[in-house]
């Protein structure tokens, strides 16, 4: 008689892995997850550019080594940079009278720098006969890519006085999506009569890789002649007058045609400058940025130029890409 051999109630237990195998398994599916991570954080970095961060950039230490490539030295007491032309041979202190340091905040919260806005006004040193005054606009922002330095864009604009601008005169305005500017009240004096003033805005901005002076439009004109409006009337009336009357003797003394000379831009006989009365003003605003291209500007004024009405009404300068400048009408070409 055989004996039965006796059945476990439950089955045996599978064998386990080593523990080393274990613990090798554990690292590689650890490496993995890294792996995957880094190539999203690369993937990530290559779509979204981390920036030159903020706290990078020294407002006042690129500021001054900008204003020290261009003018030289500081001058501590006239409160400038003492700059001489070289070309010209014409004197200035030259001040920064704005400056604007731009930032933005990415996804991960981080403050980039954009760019840094710097507008610098020349004024010329007294006992320069002729000399006038000049504005210089510049941009420095970060290259592409991780370059660390910053790209500069600059340029000046020379003016018709030697009167340079100050801070007050100054506006920044947000012009495009991409770019902002300077809107810049400059002054001109008549040549005969220092009350006689004409001002206009000069809009100076970056288009592309350069600083451009993007648009120019009246801002005021001021003039009160000696005696009176009326006066004034008079006196041009006999200048003309007496001006037709040598016209006709010169003409008639070489035995060429006597006919008085006309008028008007054709006859070439018009007043220089402001002769007559002038009260007048332009103020502007800037239009919604628009997703892509310049915002418009418009500009509202009247008032009495040079003895003529100047009916008020509002102008709209619509920035043209083929000039790189806004376009302004013959209406406010005035001077």
């Amino acid at each position: 008689m055989s004996s039965a051999v006796p059945t476990p109630d439950h089955p045996s237990s599978p064998r386990r892995a080593p523990r080393w195998r274990r613990w090798l398994l554990n690292t590689l599916a650890g490496l993995g997850v890294l792996a995957l991570a880094l190539v999203g954080w690369a993937v990530w970095q290559t779509r979204h550019p981390a920036g030159m961060l903020g706290s990078e950039v020294s407002a006042e230490t690129e500021v001054a080594a900008l204003m020290g490539r261009h003018f030289g030295a500081h001058d501590p007491v006239r409160q400038g940079w003492a700059y001489q032309d070289a070309d010209r041979g014409v004197r200035y202190i030259v001040r920064v009278i704005h400056q604007a340091k731009m930032e933005s905040q990415d996804e991960a919260g981080r403050v980039l720098f954009d760019g840094l806005y710097v507008l610098a006004s020349a004024q010329p040193l007294p006992g320069q006969a002729d000399a006038t005054a000049f504005v210089a606009g510049y941009l420095l922002r970060p290259l592409d890519g991780a370059d660390p330095r910053l790209e500069e864009l600059g340029d000046r604009t020379e003016l018709e006085d030697s009167l340079a601008p100050a801070p007050e005169d100054v506006h920044f305005e947000a012009l495009s999506s991409q770019a902002m500017g300077w809107v810049v009240k400059v002054a001109r004096r008549h040549p005969a009569d220092a009350q006689a003033r004409t001002v206009s805005n000069l809009v100076i901005a970056p288009v592309g890789d350069a600083m451009r002076v993007v648009a120019r439009f009246p801002a005021s004109a001021h003039y009160t002649p000696p005696g009176g409006c009326a006066a004034a009337v008079r006196r041009l009336a006999e200048r003309r007058i007496d001006e037709r009357a040598a016209a006709v003797a010169a003409a008639a003394s070489e035995g060429e045609d006597a006919s008085p000379p006309q008028d008007g831009p054709e006859g070439g006989d018009e007043p220089l400058g402001l002769d007559l009365c002038s009260d007048a003003r332009w103020r502007y605003s800037v239009g919604p940025l628009p997703s892509d291209g310049w915002a418009p500007l418009s500009v509202t004024g009247g008032g009495e130029f040079n003895g003529e009405k100047i009916e008020r009404s509002t102008v709209k300068l619509v920035f043209d890409p083929g000039s790189a400048s806004y376009v302004v009408p013959s209406s406010l070409g005035l001077f």
